[in-house]
């Protein structure tokens, strides 16, 4: 059985168990044990000054990640202002057996320095002596992110399940409570739906066309998904194709196979003269962690300032909680969204389904950075979504219950029809839960693109970030462009806020 927490090697840091420090006021989260984010460049004091504690002190090699150092290098001389932010993976020196768990080394440097800090202000003789930490800088957890659907089974930063235990096509059970109904196909659940309507029109007589960004599971066959869409491969396993990755043995499409082509479909169809850059950063078990984050987010920084790929915003639908209340006192992928903003790209982000004010990051953000915008979910009829979350940190509602996207129209799971027979020729079956394709259609091939399969309804935060993007994204292009899109976005968020 696939277990994400195995696969990521991954903790989940439990406050009742954890090393704690004085004064310390911690909250579960989801984290890499192998993984510590620094502030610095790669080949920085401050980087090369942990490397050398944790090799003398700890009998840890500690290696920059090699993806962020050609980053650092490609952007060398760019325009940045915020601090570089360097991955070290952690693995034993040869010849030692050592327990990796960064949350132990995290709290043991951070007392180090505040040792350092207080020796140092009470001069030679005060206190006792620490270990020598010259260059002394922020370190923090890799933490690991998920998206933010509803309808699948998920723990998160403890046992924390939603979408319960649910059998489609005989007795059902959903859950426990009332926000567990979204997990259910028809009341908010990833379902199959008929489309009769007509596709996206683009126009071709949009000059410099905008760029928008997606990190999420990449894009599946679809036809309203081929012009003006480019996908960048990433290093899991693709679930867009089949759907089936982690649940092969039983046929089950997974938790978060379609995502990446739902969201590009909201955007898609909000504002359809958008050009599309999804970049896969996710698998079907919904995660990625924030090193992954960290790179995407500079090298997309550095396309953009140098020219290469100019981007107008990005779409985030996923998140982690942080352990501490105090955001600005830990290395994070705050400083790569930093760097976006201030080079005037906007970033959407999803606020989570897990109906708590408790803040998500990167979402949470958007109370410190500019140009990030948490999005929360709204109900068809506009009211505010149960598994929503809430707060002052989250700056506007848009519909993510039981909207209508594009889906792969190659997914169709083992889930059966309750009933199926033939008569005079005909198939015919009772609604099947997890087919997307359009197989049974009669129509001519020529005929494909206005083939009623390849939709579904799905929902979540995950969904309502992108729909609000390119419903503001739409707007800044129908006014021609006279006003800056974060100023539309502003705008538009303001006057959704409840």
């Amino acid at each position: 059985m696939y277990d994400p927490l195995v696969a990521w090697n991954a903790r989940i840091l439990d406050p009742a168990r954890v090393v704690r420090r004085e004064g310390d006021r911690l909250d579960t989260t989801l984290y890499v044990a192998d993984s510590l984010l620094v502030v610095g460049d790669p080949t920085g004091a401050e980087v090369t000054d942990i490397i050398g504690w944790l090799r003398e002190d700890k009998h840890l090699a500690a290696r920059p990640d090699e993806v962020n150092a050609r980053n650092f290098e490609a952007g060398a001389g760019t325009d940045r202002s915020t601090p570089w932010v360097t991955p070290l993976r952690l693995t034993p020196e040869p010849g030692f057996a050592v327990v990796v768990d960064a949350w132990g080394l995290l709290q043991e440097y951070r007392s180090l320095i505040d040792d350092r800090r207080q020796a140092d202000a009470a001069g030679a003789d005060g206190g006792r002596e620490p270990r020598r930490i010259d260059n002394p800088t922020e370190v923090g957890l890799d933490h690991l992110m998920y998206a933010d659907i509803l309808g699948q089974t998920k723990t998160v930063g403890g046992t924390k399940t939603v979408g319960g235990t649910k059998t489609v096509g005989g007795t059902k059970t959903v859950g426990g409570g009332v926000v567990d109904e979204y997990a259910s196909a028809g009341l908010g659940g990833r379902t199959p739906v008929a489309y009769l309507g007509p596709a996206p029109l683009r126009s071709p007589d949009v000059a410099d066309r905008p760029t928008v960004v997606l990190l999420d599971t990449g894009i599946g066959e679809h036809p309203w998904l081929v012009d003006g869409v480019e996908v960048r491969p990433g290093t899991a396993v693709e679930p867009e194709k089949t759907g089936i990755i982690h649940h092969r043995l039983v046929g089950v499409i997974d938790d978060f196979s379609g995502h990446g082509t739902f969201v590009a479909g909201l955007v898609r169809q909000a504002c359809p003269d958008a050009d599309l850059l999804m970049i896969q950063v996710m698998g079907a078990d919904g995660f990625v962690s924030e090193t992954m984050m960290i790179n995407e987010l500079d090298r997309l920084a550095i396309d953009h300032v140098t020219g290469a790929r100019p981007v107008a915003a990005v779409s985030l639908s996923f998140g982690y909680y942080l352990e501490s209340e105090d955001a600005s006192k830990t290395a994070s992928l705050a400083a790569a969204l930093q760097n976006l903003s201030d080079h005037e790209v906007v970033v959407i982000v999803s606020a989570g389904n897990d109906a708590t004010t408790r803040p998500m990051y990167p979402a949470a953000f958007s109370t410190t950075i500019e140009n990030v915008v948490s999005v929360g979910a709204r109900n068809p009829n506009g009211s505010v979504a149960l598994f929503s979350n809430a707060g002052d940190w989250v700056d506007t509602y848009w519909p993510g219950a039981q909207v209508l996207s594009t889906a792969p129209r190659t997914f169709d799971g083992s889930v059966q029809p309750s009933a199926r027979t033939r008569w005079a020729g005909q198939h015919r079956e009772s609604l099947d839960p997890d087919d997307f394709s359009a197989q049974y259609l009669p129509a001519p091939a020529e005929e494909a693109d206005v083939s009623p399969a390849g939709f579904a309804l799905w929902s979540g935060t995950s969904f309502a970030a992108p729909a609000f993007l390119g419903f503001c994204l739409q707007r800044h292009l129908a006014g021609q462009r006279a006003v800056r899109l974060r100023e539309v976005v502003g705008d538009v968020a303001a006057r959704y806020r409840r």
